[in-house]
């Protein structure tokens, strides 16, 4: 969960190499190690699970094929009485449900996922009956995700990394690990381990991050990635040039539309779907894989368990998977469907070391990822036959809109602690 207690912001006190942002695009660099497909973008989403976002396409839209939601789903209260799925009512939710190391076992409940509603009380000290972790949205609030699951890869056995919040996954996703850490409360160093950013740049593979207010890769306190810290709207410009490097990673705004409640959902389909265009639209469209997901399932309910995963740190827990998450995968060389390959963040690591050529695997969970690549039409690539673009629906809904109906709600809109300490350490943001 990603409030001030130190969540994806206050983390950043003291790491200067945020602070040493490029002031102009990266320049491509050429190599294109992966043939057809030399551009590969990733995106990390917050707090949302399965379900929560897509169960609505086999309870609503019939749709067999996907795991998702039926009738007569429940989770006890902690009376025992039973709390059922119900479509979303306020979009801005607030307070959004538990999701740390103890209420996700809670909500594991021994694998039967049936401490959803009890967690969501206990900790919030709420009176029965209470059915927000047990809502889900359907296709009017996710347009741009339910249109690329209709044309692309959507995983329905992706899992969190490891079944707490936030800032251990968001790790795990750079690096294939989380050093130990457990839970928000971060540590006051940066991370040492090894990351997918470390092997690109040794392998001479030119890589961004562009960010919209909070830099991740921060964390990691490496002044030698500050020339590959962009801030998004330089994405928006290098896509349009073709200006890409090979490997990208886009940060949704932590402040306002990154999916995490009490955000908007429409705020992050902006969010998306601006992304998505910008490469349909791009001269590397015909090259290009975007791949994102989320990095848990922020409280909400998902009926499948999740199992457990090599890992190095097995025997303190950390082998234990999350809960599942959104997980899409598209582009001119993405085979359409729903896939069952059982996936979790390390697997985005070792598609990009599959795509280039990089053969060391940083950790034992890196080395028994899923292979991606199963996704992908190797026919049409070998044959130089990308598919068009997807169409995406309108939002017929603005920005302005959408945020004045938090307000109205009573629910802020961004977050005034972190935009005054932003400004604060970082100025130039």
């Amino acid at each position: 969960m990603r409030r001030l207690i130190l969540p994806r912001r206050q983390v950043l006190g003291g790491l200067g190499a945020a602070a040493g942002l490029a002031a102009c695009g990266p320049t491509p660099s050429g190599q294109r190690e992966a043939g057809r497909i030399g551009t590969v973008v990733l995106c990390m989403m917050e707090n949302r699970s399965f379900d929560h976002v897509f169960g609505s396409l086999s309870l609503l839209e019939g749709r067999d094929e996907v795991d998702g939601l039926v009738d007569g789903m429940t989770n006890p209260d902690v009376d025992g009485n039973p709390v059922g799925i119900e479509r979303i009512g306020e979009m801005c939710t607030e307070p959004d449900p538990p999701h740390g190391w103890d209420s996700s076992r809670t909500q594991f409940d021994g694998g039967t996922n049936q401490g959803f509603v009890r967690a969501y009380q206990e900790s919030r000290g709420l009176a029965s009956p209470v059915g927000n972790p047990m809502s889900y949205l359907t296709r009017a609030e996710q347009p741009i995700s339910y249109a690329l699951a209709d044309g692309s890869a959507l995983f329905q056995r992706w899992f969190s990394a490891v079944l707490t919040s936030t800032w251990p996954n968001r790790i795990y996703f750079h690096a294939a690990q989380s050093q130990g850490q457990s839970s928000n409360d971060l540590p006051g160093g940066p991370f040492s381990c090894r990351t997918i950013w470390d092997q690109l740049t040794e392998a001479g593979i030119d890589w961004a991050y562009y960010f919209t207010d909070l830099p991740t890769l921060a964390l990691f306190g490496r002044p030698e990635w500050a020339g590959h810290l962009f801030l998004i709207d330089q994405f928006y410009r290098d896509a349009e040039a073709g200006a890409l490097p090979s490997v990208v990673c886009v940060d949704p705004g932590a402040n306002y539309n990154d999916d995490h409640p009490p955000h908007h959902p429409l705020l992050g389909q902006m969010f998306l779907g601006s992304i998505y265009a910008a490469l349909a639209a791009s001269p590397q469209w015909s090259e290009s894989l975007f791949l994102y997901t989320y990095d848990e399932a922020g409280g909400f309910f998902d009926h499948v368990p999740p199992g457990t995963a090599p890992d190095d740190l097995a025997d303190q827990g950390f082998d234990q998977l999350g809960f599942r998450v959104p997980a899409i995968m598209t582009g001119p060389f993405v085979r359409p469907g729903v896939s069952e390959l059982v996936c979790e963040h390390s697997a985005a690591l070792t598609l990009i070391q599959n795509l280039f050529g990089i053969d060391e695997r940083l950790t034992a969970r890196n080395a028994a990822a899923a292979d991606l690549r199963e996704a992908i039409d190797w026919l049409a690539v070998a044959e130089n036959r990308p598919a068009d673009p997807i169409p995406l629906p309108a939002i017929e809904r603005s920005a302005a809109e959408v945020e004045e109906e938090c307000r109205r709600a009573g629910r802020h809109v961004g977050q005034p602690e972190l935009q005054a300490f932003v400004r604060e350490r970082f100025p130039h943001l």
